[in-house]
């Protein structure tokens, strides 16, 4: 369990326990999954950005008429993201990669909404 993951050095080690199968559970600065992308010193945890060329024959060229695309690198060190938006609700994002994937993308996030009251825990699933 880690506590607050912040410099780009503990996302490095943190990246380094998980290719080693240890499991972990952490907090990092940032509110959202936007938030870790757009962190240059965490977006080791998302897997990384990397920019890519498309070919003219690419499917997703011909959709986007864009060349250069901004992807993730490689594979998240968590599997699943857990924003926590206040002391009753929380909002999961079951499979961090395909989230990273569709906000690069610019496409919907499947997420679930989870929100306490009094004592009862409901599940929304939504698209944002």
């Amino acid at each position: 369990i880690v506590d607050e993951i912040g410099t780009a050095g503990e996302a490095k080690a943190a990246r380094t326990h998980g290719e080693k199968g240890v499991q972990l559970v952490a907090t990092a600065h940032g509110r959202t999954v936007h938030d870790l992308i757009g962190n240059s010193e965490l977006r080791d945890l998302i897997g990384g950005l990397k920019m890519s060329t498309l070919g003219d024959d690419n499917p997703r060229y011909k959709a986007t008429n864009r060349k250069n695309i901004t992807e993730r690198g490689s594979a998240p060190v968590f599997s699943t993201l857990v924003e926590i938006r206040s002391p009753s609700e929380v909002v999961v994002h079951e499979d961090l990669a395909r989230a990273v994937d569709n906000v690069l993308e610019k496409e919907g996030l499947r997420v679930q909404v989870r929100t306490l009251e009094d004592e009862v825990m409901y599940v929304e699933k939504q698209e944002a």
